[in-house]
């Protein structure tokens, strides 16, 4: 039966490392942001998703909040009516919250991805 061969020492031993003498090297500076065709940076598209899957995810509740447009606004309340609103409700919150004065109720938030389990 053939003899197996040694192994190498480790490239690193345990313990500190030896002091150089050498000078640490300055950190790189970050990449440059890139400006897309629109010339705006990833930054913008990242906050929009952000804002989009906020908006997008909420579950509305019952408790409406309209907001009043001011009277004659052009777009909204364009006969200069006075009673124009855009209508919008509260966004889902739990019951259990709201009775403290003045009223603070907190939003349910609910995962939008699934967890993975850790794997040992």
């Amino acid at each position: 039966m053939p003899m197996p061969m040694p192994l190498p020492p480790p490239p690193v031993q345990d313990g500190p490392a030896p002091a150089s003498s050498a000078t640490p090297s300055p950190p790189s500076p970050p990449p440059p942001q890139s400006p897309n065709a629109r010339s705006k940076s990833n930054w913008v598209y990242g906050w929009g998703q952000s804002i989009d899957h906020d908006l997008g995810l909420t579950e509305t509740g019952r408790q409406a909040c309209n907001i009043s447009v001011p009277t004659g606004d052009p777009s909204f309340d364009p006969n200069g009516t006075g009673t124009a609103v855009l209508p919008m409700t509260r966004a889902r919150f739990s019951d259990s919250t709201g009775s403290a004065s003045p009223v603070v109720t907190q939003k349910i938030l609910r995962l939008t991805f699934k967890p993975r389990p850790l794997r040992p």
